[in-house]
């Protein structure tokens, strides 16, 4: 199951003038699609620009450790099950 993703429709990038905001919302306009599937979650990205590159890296361990967490306090405190256990990027051309 794939979910596309479009913040173009979300934000006007023209008002962001503050390099944080403009870094983030590039590394976030970058993930084109994210895939969940029984096993792992696949970020599909295609850069903006080469830069990006690190950034979604950082944000995809970020997402991970999340993942692991969520995964851990729900197998331990409720019935739920989050089988994901990775969290992979795929760059695209």
């Amino acid at each position: 199951m794939g979910v596309e993703r479009n913040p173009t429709l979300i934000y006007d990038t023209s008002s962001l003038t503050d390099q944080l905001d403009i870094d983030a919302f590039g590394t976030h306009e970058s993930i084109r699609e994210i895939e969940v599937m029984e096993d792992r979650i696949i970020l599909h990205v295609r850069l903006k620009e080469p830069r990006y590159r690190e950034l979604v890296e950082i944000l995809a361990g970020k997402i991970q450790k999340t993942l692991e967490y969520c995964a851990d306090v729900a197998e331990k405190r409720s019935d739920i099950r989050i089988t994901q256990k990775s969290v992979e990027v795929e760059f695209m051309s």
